[in-house]
């Protein structure tokens, strides 16, 4: 098999990394397949975070990490996501960088919970260009009572 995944996780006061090996039929969403598709590095996760893999309480990786390593052989592609939690893992910063032959992409994704009775979130997203961290998404979601989520879009502005 071409695809290797791996989550990393370390938890609170751990000295060392745990690992958990993972079959792509486990980690990615298969129902999402079209007939004769194969599973790639860039296939849809059945989950959003790796930690929702993992049997974990949240509030055991505060100030700490878990990282996704995907290791495509037939694209000779690795795919590393690594989020760092903390505040009881209600924040998070996710990084994501693909390591092609000829190519290193990088985004850098930031989630804050600013307060609570209305919750408030303020997300931005990054990406690396020349080794460089550029802006390129900003905004403020409010949880509303009714359980709709109200956007203020900081960036980019929309016309």
């Amino acid at each position: 098999m071409p695809l290797n995944i791996f989550i990393d996780y370390k938890l609170i006061n751990d000295l060392q990394w745990h690992t958990v090996e993972m079959s792509p039929e486990e980690y990615f969403d298969t129902s999402l397949l079209e007939k004769d598709e194969k599973l790639i590095w860039n296939s849809i996760p059945e989950y959003n975070h790796a930690i929702e893999y993992l049997d974990i309480d949240l509030c055991l990786l505060s100030n700490t990490r878990t990282r996704i390593r995907i290791q495509d052989s037939e694209f000779l592609i690795t795919l590393t996501i690594t989020t760092t939690f903390w505040n009881n893992g209600q924040n998070l910063i996710i990084e994501r960088i693909d390591n092609a032959l000829d190519e290193t992409k990088s985004v850098m994704i930031i989630q804050t919970k600013l307060q609570e009775d209305p919750t408030v979130w303020e997300i931005m997203r990054f990406k690396k260009k020349s080794d460089v961290l550029e802006l390129e998404f900003h905004t403020f979601i409010r949880e509303n009572e009714d359980g709709s989520q109200t956007e203020k879009k900081i960036f980019p502005k929309e016309i």
